[in-house]
């Protein structure tokens, strides 16, 4: 039997995740396997489940830094004249129940399944490279880079693939919208300068939630700019974490989303040109 720390059996989940990727006869259906052994979450049906407490009428919730101890976001709860402030409360509900989701789904199938694979196959640098070059989503020049990020989280280094990955995935997003015709940037009115927009700017454009859809578009936030979530990419830009907190379940499951990104830009490809 397989205990999470909550005390649950994940023994099913684990013999499940490691079956659907053993005996894989090449890398390409190793990764396609690995890929889909977790489902894309449902934002809205998260939201949905928010029933609100009493802490929700009397003042609501801060979150804290687990670094400094810093208050890094505030949750009012509900106000009667704030018709807006029940749309607040789901989705930090939502976002908190995406966290205990990517904890679970870790523990008990992602790295499973990622140890059999590995078992089973070699992910060379080379090998993975080659993956991002074939991917439309990832910008041209940045192959190698991302490339990096890919092979260092098979080897399991998650203080390399998230320093790498922040940026790189953050121009990803960027290139996305640019290639939609999207502006990306901000102009200063004062002096003309022009700025490219960050990442967490960069994911309230409402043309991306058509481009990548919503359930996608709510896990990039919480993993990486949301404060009430993992917040990985304002947390490594401003080198806010220690040696301690520098990999968390955010950054190993920043890692496989992006992984599954790019394998499905490649598959959505070849489906186009079919």
């Amino acid at each position: 039997m397989q205990m999470t720390e909550t005390g649950i059996d994940v023994s099913e989940l684990t013999e499940q995740a490691i079956s659907r990727v053993t005996g894989t006869t090449n890398l390409s259906e190793a990764l396609k396997k690995f890929i889909n052994i977790v489902d894309e979450p449902d934002y809205q049906g998260m939201r949905e489940q928010y029933h609100p407490s009493v802490i929700d009428f009397l003042g609501g919730s801060r979150a804290v830094s687990p670094v400094d101890g810093r208050t890094i976001a505030i949750n009012k709860g509900i106000d009667i004249n704030d018709p807006n402030s029940i749309e607040e409360c789901k989705n930090d509900h939502a976002i908190k129940l995406l966290m205990t989701r990517i904890n679970l789904t870790l523990e008990s199938q992602v790295l499973p399944a990622l140890d059999q694979i590995n078992s089973e196959h070699v992910f060379t640098r080379d090998y993975l490279e080659n993956l991002c070059k074939q991917a439309p989503i990832v910008p041209l020049n940045r192959q190698k880079l991302m490339g990096h990020a890919l092979y260092a989280g098979f080897q399991k280094d998650y203080y390399t693939s998230t320093h790498v990955l922040c940026p790189q995935f953050e121009h990803m997003i960027r290139m996305i919208l640019k290639n939609s015709g999207v502006k990306t940037t901000y102009i200063d009115p004062a002096n003309g300068i022009e700025t490219e927009n960050g990442l967490s700017t960069l994911m309230n454009s409402p043309e991306l939630i058509s481009l990548l859809g919503e359930n996608l578009c709510f896990e990039i936030k919480t993993l990486f700019t949301d404060s009430k979530g993992f917040n990985l990419r304002n947390n490594i830009a401003h080198g806010l974490l220690d040696d301690a907190h520098a990999v968390t379940s955010g950054s190993v499951y920043a890692w496989f989303l992006t992984l599954r990104m790019i394998i499905k830009s490649i598959e959505n490809n070849i489906a186009h040109q079919i």
